[in-house]
Formats: C-alpha cells, structure tokens, sequence
C-alpha cells in the first residue's frame, strides 16, 4: 500500500514514487496552462466584440457591462482546460460534499451580515445617510432582482479564482505564493478595460481593497476544502452591495469626516476601515489553516445530503 508522506501545505500527500507522472498538457507549467487559457477567452472574446461591431452594437466585452460575458467566455474555456488536465474536480476543490449548505448558506450569510455590519457603521458616524425619499417599492424589487445576481456571478469568479487558477498555481508554487499571485489576478480584474485606473487614487484603492478580500477568500478555499464557502461568503457580499447600491436607499455623506475612512464615494471597498477588517479576518483564517490545515471533502460520500 502506498504510505502518505505530510507535505509543505500540512496535508497527506503521496510519495514522489507513488505519485503518477503527468503527461501532455497535463505536464505543462502552470504559466504555459494559464497562456493557453487566456489566450484562448481572449480569441473568443475577439471575435464577439468583432460581431458586434459588425451589427452596430455599442458594446464593450472588456468594460463594466461586458464583464459578465468575459467571464462566461473565460469559464468555457476554462472547462476546456480542466478536460486537458485529466485530474479529478474535487482536487479544485470543486466537490459538493454532504455539508454544502452548511457552507453555501453559512458564507452566504456571513457576507450578508459583515456588509451591513460595516454599512451601520457607517451610517452610525455619518459617513453614510439614509436616502428615504428616493426609495420606492419599485426601487427595491428592481434591487432585489439585481442583487440575485449575486449567485452565478460569485460562483464563476471563485470556480476560476479559487478553484483552477489557486489550485494549479498551489502545485508548482508554495501556497503563500499560490495565494498571493491568484487574489492579484483578483484584484486586478476590476481594471481589465480601464487600466490606466490603477495608478489613480480610487483605481488604486479598489486594488487594495479587491485583494484582501481575494487573499481571504483564498484561505477560507484552502481552509475548508471546497470553494462553496468563499463562494458563499462573496455572494453575500455582492448581493448585499447590490441592494444597497440599486435601491438607493443609502447615499455617502459628501464632507463627512469619516467618509473617507468608512465609505469613500459610497464604496466600502475602498474604505481603509474595511481593510484592517479584512487583514484582521485574514490573520485568524491563516492562523486556524497553519494549525489545523487544509480541509478536505470526502468524495467517497453522496455529492449531496
């Protein structure tokens, strides 16, 4: 029988004996597989924005509206690229396991309840003031339906983020390294039409903000074993903002003295109060993994209870 050996990451791992070669793409470097693939959505990309120009549409696969279709495109490809890799999906941490709700609703409430947390803070310092008289009825269904966006959107981003790219980079690179270079492709997927906005100064604090909340969501990955749990966490996070944002029941407070620390043109994420949250969540979750190390879904079980 083939004996595990503990590995850098504190979790069993075979013998270099033991361990079955690789071969084809399955052989490639993690930058040769990450070429292929952005290559791949990039040429996809193309000839959809080609299309569209071709029928007059005023479209831009690269901007705020567009991104949606990216990473539609980008996850296709993607499924491509995991074919060619042969390895089992729950080594993606892609596995339901039987306690998904635990995970999927426990992140998701989470997500929820820290993003009302630090917007009652806001609110309670006058960074953020209650908007009543351009809330509607209308205002919050149509929020509502936007806000459940929230969902598909938050599972595709941590499938890429948390699931491929984490875990391909994990096995070439150390995992501080894996989780540093993934949450920076993160982060920096917010500018990919307007580059030119990192330098400035919210393009920059969006930046910070995007890769703390990646480098948690990485660790939470690694901590549980599954991308349901970061993937709940972001969807609680992005459903909560979108309701806030699209029933403007909630406005930043222009002159405030803590606006800038809390809420900065009504955005949390740029907020330097979010980042100490944030950095303070990461120091507990990379603690609890170092101690306890990596979580593992059994895949012997039913994929759901």
């Amino acid at each position: 029988m083939a004996s595990a050996t503990p590995s850098q990451h504190g979790v069993p791992s075979q013998s270099a004996s033991d361990a079955p070669s690789k071969r084809g793409f399955a052989a490639l470097p993690p930058a040769l597989k990450l070429g292929a693939w952005i290559g791949g959505t990039l040429a996809i990309a193309a000839v959809i924005q080609l299309a569209a120009w071709v029928v007059g549409l005023d479209f831009d696969v690269l901007s705020h509206s567009g991104r949606g279709i990216l990473l539609a495109v980008a996850l296709a490809v993607l499924m491509v690229i995991m074919a060619a890799d042969g390895r089992p999906v729950s080594e993606y941490g892609l596995f339901v396991g039987k306690r998904w709700t635990r995970f999927w609703f426990g992140g998701f409430g989470v997500g929820v309840a820290t993003f009302a947390i630090v917007t009652l803070v806001a609110l309670a310092c006058g960074a953020v003031a209650v908007n009543a008289e351009r809330f509607t009825t209308y205002r919050a269904a149509s929020a509502t339906m936007s806000a459940f966006t929230a969902f598909p959107i938050a599972l595709v981003q941590q499938i890429i983020f948390t699931g491929y790219l984490l875990s391909m980079l994990r096995d070439r690179y150390h995992r501080a390294t894996a989780v540093v270079l993934s949450s920076l492709a993160f982060a920096l997927l917010y500018h990919l039409g307007e580059p030119s906005r990192i330098v400035s100064a919210d393009g920059f604090a969006l930046v910070v903000g995007m890769f703390l909340i990646a480098l948690l969501l990485s660790l939470l990955r690694f901590r549980s074993g599954t991308i349901l749990l970061p993937a709940g966490v972001l969807a609680g996070w992005i459903f909560a903002r979108r309701w806030f944002t699209k029933s403007t029941l909630f406005a930043s407070v222009s002159g405030s003295a803590w606006e800038p620390w809390l809420a900065p043109d009504g955005d949390i994420r740029q907020a330097p109060a979010t980042w100490i949250a944030l950095a303070g969540a990461i120091v507990l979750t990379a603690r609890s993994l170092r101690r306890h190390g990596e979580g593992r879904v059994s895949t012997v079980d039913p994929a759901m209870d």
